[in-house]
């Protein structure tokens, strides 16, 4: 984060204005989504060298790609500029537990197996996830209930 202190025209004024790392914040969804820099800008619809160019000048970008990249991110456009978001906090934490509940059986009874009949059980959900990740998107579920 970088904070300046700006003297504006026809304001006898100065006011600070703060510079987030937005693209520091869209790398930390990427990654958590397991999405890439290609998928994101596809699905905003622009082009992925922008993606590189912000981060390598540590530019922010306008109002309007900002907004793209939210909403396919599905954070909120302050969440990217300032990194916090109470309410993506309390819902992502809240729909990871209940997710933890709905499968929790499935997932005691998977770690009880003895290793040779868990593995390809394991690889194969590995390979799913690989499969979601290497094509930048999620794995359709239930929203949890």
């Amino acid at each position: 984060m970088l904070i300046v202190n700006k003297k504006l025209k026809n304001c006898k004024k100065s006011i600070i204005i703060v510079y987030v790392a937005f693209w520091d914040n869209v790398l930390v969804e990427l990654d958590y989504l397991g999405m890439t820099n290609k998928a994101l800008a596809e699905k905003a619809g622009f082009d992925a060298s922008n993606i590189g160019r912000g981060i390598k000048l540590g530019s922010a970008p306008s109002v309007e790609t900002a907004v793209k990249i939210a909403r396919v991110l599905n954070v909120s456009v302050e969440y990217l500029v300032n990194g916090t978001d109470e309410s993506l906090k309390k819902s992502r934490s809240q729909a990871e537990l209940q997710l933890f509940h709905k499968y929790a059986r499935t997932i005691y009874a998977l770690d009880a197996l003895p290793e040779k009949a868990r593995r390809p059980i394991v690889e194969m959900i590995d390979k799913m996830d690989k499969e979601f990740a290497s094509n930048g998107t999620e794995p359709k579920t239930e929203s949890p209930q």
